[in-house]
């Protein structure tokens, strides 16, 4: 009676995008359908992908980070109290307007830059993979800390 067939021929196919081109809806559905752990197809590994999932050392770096980032608003205070002056201008700026007004923006761009750099840690930004740029971030944190340390005892 009817013939049906299980192959749809190609004219009429729908035409559909490339499910792993990767846009910003792909950002979103991550944080409610969290199951991308790998970019699925192993020649695609070396290309930027977004993760849902991360390894908890990133969860680690988050935090050091974080707590480094507290500490060094700390110190500046203390550091500012006994005479020295703000580099960063952006942060001068909140500082002339008030002490909480600068914590809360050093806090606010700290936590914005660790998730972007998270979220996009497997993208390239001028041959220097992203993840690298967190890493070195977390370095450059432990450098400063030290640096305000020798500034304190001196």
């Amino acid at each position: 009676m009817f013939k049906t067939s299980l192959i749809t021929p190609p004219e009429q196919r729908a035409i559909s995008i490339d499910r792993r081109q990767h846009q910003f809806k792909t950002l979103l559905c991550s944080l409610h359908m969290r199951r991308r752990r790998q970019q699925r197809r192993t020649a695609d590994h070396h290309k930027p992908h977004y993760l849902d999932i991360h390894e908890p050392v990133y969860m680690y770096i988050a935090v050091a980070i974080l707590l480094l980032s507290c500490v060094d608003a700390v110190f500046t205070l203390t550091l500012l109290k006994m005479g020295a002056r703000e580099a960063n201008p952006a942060m001068q700026f909140f500082l002339e307007i008030n002490t909480t007004s600068f914590v809360i923006a050093k806090l606010l761009l700290t936590v914005t830059s660790i998730i972007v750099l998270i979220a996009h840690r497997k993208f390239w930004l001028m041959k220097v993979r992203i993840e690298t740029l967190l890493y070195g971030s977390l370095i450059m944190y432990l450098l400063l800390i030290n640096y305000e340390l020798v500034l304190l005892n001196n």
